[in-house]
């Protein structure tokens, strides 16, 4: 039997001791996420530029470490407060939702212009917060990204709906008199 062959490794900066938690990359192929396993730290590496000596034995994201040497900082994202345990992306790869220990799910968008926007960083679009310990998991239950389903320590399960939960948060807000 054939052994597999190791096509590249990713190189971890020195400043970045720990080790990551969660994988993800975008449905286009354009950016890899990786989640701190001690952190709320997201690190958002864009896909290598193709050329015409392609590599096939080379890493396919840019290596942070080659970033950092560069002088960048944009790739590590820091809106959690704790561990990111799940990331996932919509299925048309705008929308990415990641699930931490802090009790939240960062609800994020990608940027909507031209070529720039296959690997620009996604931005923080609002934290859902409700669960009361932290969250395993979170996904998607439709295709246009506006339904969610999360899972948490508190042993519940919570369906959210993005198109009302302003509207929802009003309510409470006026309901309770906060």
């Amino acid at each position: 039997s054939q052994r597999p062959t190791r096509l590249g490794q990713l190189r971890m900066p020195r400043t970045h001791t720990a080790p990551p938690q969660r994988i993800s990359v975008s449905p286009d192929g354009a950016l890899l996420i990786l989640s701190s396993s001690v952190d709320g730290d997201l690190i958002v590496l864009p896909a290598v530029p193709e050329s015409n000596d392609t590599n096939t034995r080379q890493f396919p994201f840019v290596h942070p470490a080659d970033l950092e040497k560069a002088g960048q900082t944009d790739w590590i994202v820091r809106q959690h407060r704790r561990p990111v345990n799940e990331i996932t992306w919509s299925r048309d790869g705008r929308w990415m939702i990641t699930a931490s220990d802090d009790r939240s799910i960062g609800v994020w968008k990608r940027a909507e212009q031209a070529e720039e926007a296959r690997t620009a960083i996604p931005e923080l679009q609002q934290f859902l917060r409700g669960h009361g310990a932290r969250v395993f998991q979170a996904m998607f239950l439709n295709n246009n990204a506006t339904r969610l389903v999360s899972s948490s320590a508190d042993r519940c399960s919570r369906l959210w709906d993005l198109t009302t939960i302003e509207t929802d948060r009003r309510e409470i807000r006026r309901a309770f008199d906060l």
